[in-house]
């Protein structure tokens, strides 16, 4: 018994010495996993999801008429909740059917804030926190296998300027840390350096056409991304 006991107190004191030569190699490991988990968090961003079920009526007129002799069988049967389903879809059909028609390019618009030195966090913006409005007119897919690519869902920069904006490529995260120049963005110019676009008008770069509406003033730089 003695011998376990003394066994245990070696063991012990084994492992304590190995804490004790090894602590500031610890601290260290302590201190850069904090330091990971921090940066990882600050930059991860907030997803917020939510799932609805979207049922469309055919606008087929053998159909339509089919529903609306099956609403009026119905409307006198114990089938309540169905009739007013029924209803509700016959009253959406139009509005649902004019929202996809309508649908075109889906515009991000993002903010930095924060950061460690010149990295900030983006933050999506939404609704009134949106200083501009834009509408993508026309994307130029000549060559699809590079444009889409290359700009669809990239990030852009748009900077305030004397008398308008400016638009450029924003270097990715990663390259920024590595100092890593991307030569695919070098030869991806959206226009010229020195162009300055204007609030209101038909604008063109090398690879899209758009408007941007300025709803409020723009005194920082606004990040987009088109998908």
């Amino acid at each position: 018994m003695n011998k376990k006991i003394e066994e245990n107190e070696i063991d012990l004191k084994g492992f304590l010495n190995i804490l004790y030569n090894y602590k500031f190699l610890i601290i260290v490991f302590v201190l850069l996993f904090f330091l990971f988990s921090a940066i990882n968090l600050h930059f991860k961003p907030s997803i917020y999801s939510s799932s609805a079920l979207l049922e469309v009526k055919s606008q087929n007129n053998q159909k339509s008429t089919q529903v609306a002799n099956d609403v009026i069988q119905t409307a006198f049967s114990i089938y309540d909740a169905q009739i007013e389903k029924e209803i509700e879809i016959l009253k959406t059909f139009y509005a649902n059917k004019k929202v996809i028609e309508d649908l075109g390019y889906d515009v991000q618009f993002f903010t930095k804030e924060g950061g460690f030195g010149f990295v900030g966090k983006e933050v999506e913006l939404y609704d009134e926190r949106i200083p501009i409005d834009i509408t993508v007119l026309d994307i130029n897919l000549s060559d699809e296998d590079y444009y889409d690519d290359k700009v669809i869902g990239k990030m852009i920069k748009l900077t305030p300027k004397q008398g308008g904006f400016s638009l450029e490529f924003e270097q990715p995260l990663k390259d920024k840390f590595f100092n890593k120049v991307d030569q695919s963005k070098e030869e991806m110019i959206l226009s010229e350096p020195t162009k300055i676009f204007q609030y209101g008008v038909i604008e063109e770069t090398n690879y899209f056409k758009f408007i941007v509406s300025q709803k409020q003033e723009v005194s920082e730089p606004i990040y987009i991304q088109i998908n």
